[in-house]
C-alpha cells in the first residue's frame, strides 16, 4: 500500500470520527463548555501517529502563509506547536485525532473521560446518567483504526510510528526549501 492510500484511509477515519463527535456534541451540549479558543487541552506538547503528522506536513506545504506564521512564533514547551496567539489551531482541518475527540465525554478503556471544563459539578455517576451511551466515542476503537492506517503508512514511507507535532512544522519548513 502507498503512503497516499494510507492518507485516504486516514481521511475516511477522520470523516467518521468528525461525524460521530458532531453528534456527540449535540447530545451532550447542555454540559459542554469548551469550544473555539478554549485551548485548555492544547496547552501541552502532543505527539500523533506518523500518518497524521505527515498529513499536517503536507497541508503546511500547501498553505505557506500558515507555515510562515507558525514557524515565526516562539516555541513553547507548554503548548502545542500549532496553537496560535489567539489560542486557535493553525492546522484545524488536519488536526490529529486526539484533538478531534477532546471535549465531549469519551470512553477510555472502560471509564468515561472528559474535559475538566465540561460536566461541571457533576459526579462520575451523574455524568454517566446524563450522557447517552450512543454519544460516547470509544477511544480504543478509534486508535485501532488509526493503528491500521498508520502501519500501512509506516510500511510505505518508513519512519517511527509516533511523532511529536513540533516535528511536523520542522518537516514542512524543510519540505518547502
Amino acid at each position: 500500500m502507498s503512503a497516499d492510500a494510507a492518507h485516504a484511509g486516514l481521511n475516511a477515519v477522520r470523516a467518521r470520527v468528525d461525524a460521530f463527535v458532531a453528534d456527540a456534541e449535540r447530545a451532550q451540549a447542555p454540559h459542554l463548555k469548551c469550544g473555539a479558543a478554549c485551548a485548555m487541552c492544547c496547552k501541552v506538547e502532543r505527539a500523533a501517529f506518523a500518518v497524521e503528522v505527515d498529513s499536517i506536513r503536507r497541508w503546511l506545504v500547501e498553505h505557506p502563509e500558515v507555515r510562515a506564521s507558525a514557524q515565526t512564533r516562539p516555541r513553547r514547551s507548554d503548548r502545542c506547536a500549532f496553537l496560535n496567539d489567539d489560542d486557535l489551531c493553525d492546522v484545524y482541518p488536519v488536526r490529529p485525532m486526539i484533538c478531534r475527540t477532546h471535549g465531549p465525554a469519551v470512553r477510555v478503556d472502560e471509564a468515561l473521560a472528559w474535559c475538566a471544563l465540561n460536566f461541571a459539578g457533576l459526579s462520575v455517576p451523574e455524568v454517566e446518567a446524563a450522557v447517552p451511551a450512543s454519544s460516547v466515542l470509544s477511544v480504543e476503537l478509534v486508535n485501532r483504526m488509526l493503528v491500521v492506517v498508520n502501519t500501512q503508512f509506516v510500511e510505505a514511507a518508513g519512519g517511527p510510528h509516533r511523532v511529536a507535532l513540533r516535528e511536523a512544522l520542522a518537516d514542512a519548513v524543510e519540505s518547502s526549501s
